[in-house]
Order: C-alpha cells, then sequence, then structure tokens
C-alpha cells in the first residue's frame, strides 16, 4: 500500500488531487492528477481502481494503458503517447477521451460509453468504434472538408446499431479505410 503511494507522488503532481490506496493497492481519487514524466517502463506505474476529475498522460510514453480505471468519471487524455490499440481503456469515460497524436492502428479496447473522443485523422485507422461516443472531433489533416467526421458525427453515441450506416457513408465517400470496425 505505501508502495502504490509513494509512486504515485513520484511520479505525478498530486498538488490538486486527493487520493487514496485500496487495500489490493490501486488507487482511487478524484482532482486533476497529471505527469510530464517519460515512464521509462513504458507503462503506467501505478494502478487506478476509480478516479473523479482529470488524467493528463499527454507525451508520456505510455505503450500500454493497463492500469487505467475500468471508469473514468471526467476526462482522460492520452495525446502524444506510443499507442497503437487502446486495450485497458475504461470501459466508459464521462467526460473528453483525447487519444490524438499517436501511432493507433486500431482502436480495439475503445470504451463502451464516452462523452467526447478527440483523435487524429488517420487513413488507414477502423474508425467506426468512435460511435460509442457522444461527440467525436477528428484532427483532419487529410480531410479538410471533415467528411469523415460529418459523417461519423451523424451517428455518434448509436454504437455498434449505427456501424452499417456509417460505413455505407464513409465507403461511398471513399474512406474505406475508416469504415470498419
Amino acid at each position: 500500500v505505501s508502495q502504490s503511494r509513494y509512486l504515485l507522488r513520484s511520479w505525478f503532481d498530486t498538488d490538486s488531487a486527493r487520493f487514496e490506496v485500496n487495500d489490493d493497492g490501486t488507487i482511487s481519487g478524484e482532482g486533476f492528477l497529471q505527469t510530464d514524466a517519460k515512464f521509462p517502463d513504458q507503462k503506467l506505474p501505478v494502478r487506478f481502481k476509480t478516479w473523479k476529475g482529470t488524467l493528463h498522460l499527454v507525451y508520456t510514453n505510455l505503450h500500454s494503458l493497463d492500469g487505467l480505471p475500468e471508469v473514468m468519471d471526467g476526462d482522460i487524455r492520452l495525446r502524444g503517447n506510443q499507442l497503437t490499440d487502446l486495450k485497458g481503456a475504461p470501459k466508459i469515460v464521462t467526460g473528453i477521451f483525447s487519444i490524438a497524436h499517436n501511432p493507433l492502428v486500431s482502436l480495439e479496447g475503445f470504451p463502451n460509453s464516452v462523452g467526447r473522443v478527440v483523435v487524429s485523422d488517420d487513413l488507414h485507422l477502423p474508425m467506426l468504434r468512435l460511435l460509442n461516443a457522444k461527440e467525436i472531433r477528428i484532427h483532419a489533416a487529410r480531410d479538410p472538408a471533415n467528411k469523415v467526421q460529418w459523417i461519423l458525427q451523424n451517428y455518434a453515441g448509436q454504437g455498434r446499431r449505427a456501424r452499417f450506416h456509417a460505413q455505407k457513408e464513409l465507403e461511398d465517400a471513399g474512406f474505406s479505410e475508416n469504415a470498419r470496425w
């Protein structure tokens, strides 16, 4: 238990957060928790059980999301890491789920429910899982008309039940690589 407390305080700025260490060594808390450290093991040094507020894990060299809470009541910002998939991501993110500027090849592990997702535009990334988000923001580098975002936003929050309609529209617009789950 004291090891988890030590690791959290060593790796994160905890000044704007309140937390406790659970009997199993996981962390529960609330507030704004951030770090600018580069995790040498490319994974989180602690495991979270619950968090309410913001987890700011930007440019930390994460390759894995193992250790994140199952439910994130607030925002989680993961911009600029080395994520190729989202395995280990929370099942629910009530606020913003920022995953832009990662070398994603799959959205496997994308939460079942998200308030708003922010992702980078990528010609080869299957994007239909984004339909689990209520709001979709795609940083459009190759699609200045934002067609992919516009099509997906029309079906946002509808998940799998809307995937075939979104898939057809994406394919018709020439974005067949993005029209995959």
